[in-house]
């Protein structure tokens, strides 16, 4: 198998004592190195970050927008959805990149058309995110988590009853979002965390 020299990304790098999945081996000094390990995580990539990210690996700076679009506006799941990209582009991206989703752990829908619903995180980790529509204005707001856990103990919210265990990645709570409206089938208007 050919190793690849490329500029590795780490996107929302900033380190916090409890990060869940910071990828800090993937995150050294942006020099080129051999890179066979930890695939790049796109999704919570800025426009700007991929159009690094595709120029490094040799690309048209016009891939980063495809890419973009693709994960973001019409929030593919996986390279092979891409019918903007070529194949070899594809088969490269599967090698060294991804485009995660959160597991759905819970789906609770209430009399209201309020849906709750839990994501873990980690094995033993869940966090939740909650749609709550408006009925006269139209307002349709996601409640996600940016943590598992909370430190501020609010009575009125779950997560504030938990112990913090930690911060998400970006792409952690982007897929909130994204999850939220698939599973409702619709989009929201607001997000509050």
């Amino acid at each position: 198998r050919k190793r690849i020299k490329r500029r590795v990304f780490c996107g929302d790098d900033t380190s916090y004592p409890h990060d869940f999945g910071r990828r800090k081996s993937n995150c050294r000094s942006p020099k080129s190195r051999e890179v066979n390990q930890v695939k790049t995580v796109l999704k919570g990539l800025t426009l700007s970050q991929l159009e690094d990210f595709v120029t490094n690996l040799g690309e048209p700076k016009f891939r980063a927008k495809q890419i973009f679009q693709g994960i973001y506006r019409d929030r593919f799941s996986s390279f092979e959805e891409f019918s903007t990209l070529s194949k070899s582009l594809i088969a490269k991206l599967n090698e060294i990149a991804e485009i995660p989703s959160l597991k759905v752990g819970r789906h609770l829908t209430s009399k209201d058309g309020t849906h709750k619903m839990t994501f873990k995180v980690e094995e033993d980790k869940e966090v939740e995110a909650v749609w709550i529509p408006s009925g006269d204005d139209g307002r349709k707001t996601i409640c996600i988590s940016s943590q598992v856990g909370c430190t501020l103990a609010c009575r009125f919210c779950a997560t504030g009853l938990l112990d913090f265990k930690g911060n998400l990645k970006t792409w952690q709570i982007i897929d909130q979002v994204m999850q939220v409206e698939k599973l409702v089938g619709d989009r929201a208007t607001n997000v509050v965390f």
